[in-house]
């Protein structure tokens, strides 16, 4: 099985591994990898809504027309995922490090978050939309986006607070704050172009 392989498993089922994993490293080209499959995967799925002529069924906000919207987001889609997860893990590192005494190097927080924003939202959230129009059609997607959103969300926000724990040794209510202000972070540029 690959490092790679490994350590997304890890991120999904034992989180405190991925930790452990990166004090052998670290590792930072994973979390750039994890970043980048995120991002193709959200690139693919869009540029096959695109061809298919669809449209997005919440249009509010958008900053592209409803019509040009899925084609250009196929375009932005891989660029936006890396810039949002490279954002996380700045919010992170920048926050937890100032309450921690450990010396956690960038690349540290990097391998780490890097995997633990990607894999859930891959794993949880795109595979599922991608099967789910695979098998069925565009009008089942608004049905599982209602599961899988929430529960990507959640699955990112506690594998990030555990990890912030771990990896810093920060007390709960600072991870806590940390880890909601990194979904803050990526949260509002997500919400207005990526949907």
């Amino acid at each position: 099985m690959s490092s790679f392989v490994r350590d997304s498993l890890h991120v999904l089922s034992r989180p405190h591994a991925l930790v452990e994993t990166s004090k052998n490293g670290p590792y930072p080209l994973r979390g750039i990898a994890a970043a980048l499959l995120l991002g193709i995967a959200y690139a693919s799925l869009y540029g096959w809504l695109s061809a298919n002529g669809h449209r997005p069924s919440m249009t509010r906000g958008l900053p592209i027309s409803a019509d040009a919207y899925y084609g250009a987001a196929a375009l932005y889609a891989a660029p936006l995922v890396l810039a949002l997860m490279f954002a996380v893990v700045l919010t992170v590192h920048g926050l937890a490090r100032k309450a921690s005494n450990r010396p956690i190097h960038w690349h540290q927080a990097l391998h780490v978050f890097g995997m633990s924003y990607s894999i859930p939202l891959l794993a949880i959230y795109l595979l599922p939309d991608l099967i789910t129009y695979a098998v069925f059609d565009f009008d089942a997607l608004a049905g599982i986006i209602r599961y899988t959103g929430p529960i990507s969300a959640i699955w990112v926000a506690s594998v990030t607070y555990e990890n912030v724990r771990t990896l810093y040794g920060t007390a709960p209510g600072r991870a806590l704050a940390t880890t909601l202000m990194a979904a803050l972070v990526q949260a509002v540029p997500a919400a207005v172009l990526l949907r």
